[in-house]
C-alpha cells in the first residue's frame, strides 16, 4: 500500500571533500569473481550513519583486501601509488566562454543551489559538466597533447543544448576547429578522445528501450551524428542491446545523485521498510511491480512524485532493499541513490554494464535478480529477498557503505585545487588505463 509522507526530513548536508587521502587504503569491494552472499529474510535492520574515516580504512585494510581478486590487487594498489600517474589526460574545453558560463553551468548553480529539492539534471545528466571540471584540476591533467600515455577529455555542454544530446553532431567539427595540433591528432587519434555523454541513450536519439528479453530481435539503432564511432565515452547508458552503448570503447559511470557526502540528518525516525521502489510506471516491468507491491504493508511503494527529494531520500534510508528497474532505459538513479543512502540495490535489469562492474564486485554489495524471471513471475523479488538471514543483510549494508566513494562526484566550485581528486576519477582512469594494457 502507498503510505503517505506524514514526516518532514531536515535540510539535507552535503560534506563536500577531498577524497584522495583514503586512497590507499581503500581496496573496497573490488571484483572477487564470485559472491558469498545468496540470502536475506524479514530485515528490521537499523541503518547506518557512520561512514569510514581514513584511519578506518587504513587500519582495517586487510578486510577490505579480502574483497579484492588477485588479479586486480596488485594492479589497483600499483595504479593509485604512482607518484606520477600511468595516464594523463588533456582537457579540451569546446565551449569560447567555458563550460561553467554555459546554459550546462546555469542549470549546475541552480540545482547545486538547494539539494533538498530534485531536479533531473542534478541527479541524472549534471556528470557532462562535474566529471571533466574534476578532472582538469586533478593529478591526471595535464597540458601537453602529444604522448602515448595522454587521452584528451573533450568538456561540452549537451543536455542544455538540444533534445537528448542532439548536439553531439558538432562534435567533430568542433574538435578540429580548436587549434591546428588538436586537429592535426583527431584523423589518427580519434579513439583518445573521450567525451561524457549522459543523455539516455548515449550517442543514439531518444527512445523507449523494452524488456531486455535477449529472445527479441535487437533492432540497431542510428546514432545522432557520423563521425563519432571512433570516440570514446563516458556514459549513463550501459544497455548492451541497440548498438549505442559499445563496451569496447565506452565506460559506463555514476548518475550524479550524490555529489559529496549525503549525511543522515532525517528529522524523524522513521521506517524501517523492508522494500522502497518509488517512481514513474515508465516501463511494463515498473507497473507491475507497483501493483504487486503497492499493498505490502512492511514496505514503501509509491508513485508520488509530488514527493520532496529529502523524503525520498530519507525513506530510501530507512529501507532495507531498494529496487532497481529499467524505465524509458535500462539506467535510473536509483541504484546511486540507493549505495548513497545506505539501501542494498536489488538489481533486476538484465543486458546492463553497471558502473566500474568490470572492476567492484556487484554481488557482495547487491543483489541480482534475472529481470526475465521478474517479469513472468513478480513475487520472485520478495521470495528471494525474504530468503537472506540478518547477518548477511548486515553485511551487505556494510559493504554499501564500503563502495559509496566510488559512486560520488566531487563539487568543483567548493573543492579547490587539486584537492578535486575522487575515488570515483580514479576508479574512471584506471578502466581507461587497464583496458589500454589489456588489447
Amino acid at each position: 500500500m502507498s503510505k503517505p509522507v506524514g514526516y518532514r526530513c531536515s535540510s539535507l548536508n552535503l560534506v563536500l571533500g577531498s577524497l584522495s587521502t583514503i586512497l590507499i587504503g581503500a581496496f573496497v569491494v573490488l571484483y572477487s569473481g564470485k559472491s558469498n552472499f545468496h540470502k536475506a529474510k524479514d530485515g528490521q535492520v537499523v541503518r547506518e550513519t557512520v561512514v569510514p574515516t581514513t584511519t578506518d580504512w587504513v587500519n582495517n585494510g586487510n578486510e577490505y583486501l579480502n574483497l579484492v581478486q588477485e588479479r586486480h590487487r596488485q594492479t589497483w594498489s600499483w595504479f593509485l601509488t604512482q607518484t606520477a600517474p600511468p595516464i594523463r589526460a588533456h582537457v579540451l574545453d569546446l565551449e569560447a566562454e567555458g563550460i561553467q558560463r554555459t546554459k550546462c553551468g546555469k542549470w549546475y548553480r541552480e540545482n547545486a543551489a538547494d539539494a533538498s529539492v530534485h531536479r533531473p539534471y542534478a541527479s541524472k545528466f549534471m556528470a557532462e559538466i562535474l566529471f571533466p571540471l574534476a578532472l582538469a584540476r586533478s593529478r591526471y591533467a595535464t597540458s601537453s597533447i602529444e604522448g602515448t600515455d595522454i587521452i584528451y577529455m573533450v568538456t561540452m555542454c549537451i543536455m542544455a543544448q538540444g533534445k537528448q544530446g542532439s548536439t553531439l553532431k558538432t562534435l567533430p567539427a568542433r574538435i578540429t576547429q580548436v587549434n591546428p595540433e588538436i586537429s592535426s591528432l583527431w584523423p589518427h587519434r580519434a579513439k583518445d578522445f573521450f567525451i561524457v555523454v549522459t543523455s539516455d541513450h548515449g550517442p543514439c536519439a531518444n527512445f523507449r528501450e523494452s524488456l531486455g528479453d535477449t529472445s527479441r530481435a535487437v533492432v540497431q539503432k542510428p546514432w545522432v551524428g557520423g563521425g563519432l564511432q571512433d570516440v570514446s565515452m563516458l556514459m549513463n547508458e550501459g544497455s548492451t542491446r541497440h548498438g549505442c552503448y559499445l563496451p569496447s570503447k565506452h565506460f559506463t559511470i555514476p548518475t550524479t545523485s550524490a555529489i559529496g557526502l549525503w549525511q543522515d540528518t532525517c528529522a524523524e525516525q522513521i521506517g524501517p521498510f523492508f522494500l522502497f521502489m518509488v517512481g514513474k510506471a515508465s516501463s511494463k516491468i515498473r507497473l507491475k511491480a507497483f501493483k504487486h507491491y503497492e499493498s505490502d504493508e512492511s514496505s514503501f511503494v509509491s508513485q508520488n512524485e509530488s514527493m520532496t527529494h529529502e523524503d525520498y531520500l530519507c525513506t530510501m534510508a530507512a529501507s532495507t532493499f531498494c529496487l532497481v528497474l529499467r524505465g524509458a532505459a535500462a539506467w535510473s538513479p536509483r541504484l546511486d541513490e540507493a549505495i548513497q543512502t545506505g539501501c542494498i540495490p536489488v538489481i533486476a535489469v538484465d543486458s546492463y554494464d553497471l558502473p566500474f562492474s568490470r572492476v567492484l564486485d556487484y554481488p557482495s554489495f547487491s543483489i541480482h535478480i534475472k529481470e526475465k524471471e521478474v517479469a513472468t513471475q513478480i513475487d520472485v523479488i520478495s521470495k528471494t529477498l525474504r530468503s537472506y538471514s540478518d547477518e548477511e543483510i548486515l553485511k551487505l549494508k556494510s559493504n554499501v557503505k564500503k563502495v559509496q566513494p566510488f559512486f560520488r562526484y566531487t563539487d568543483p566550485e567548493k573543492v579547490p585545487g587539486e584537492n578535486a581528486n575522487s575515488l570515483l576519477l580514479d576508479m574512471v582512469m584506471f578502466q581507461i588505463w587497464n583496458s589500454r594494457q589489456i588489447v
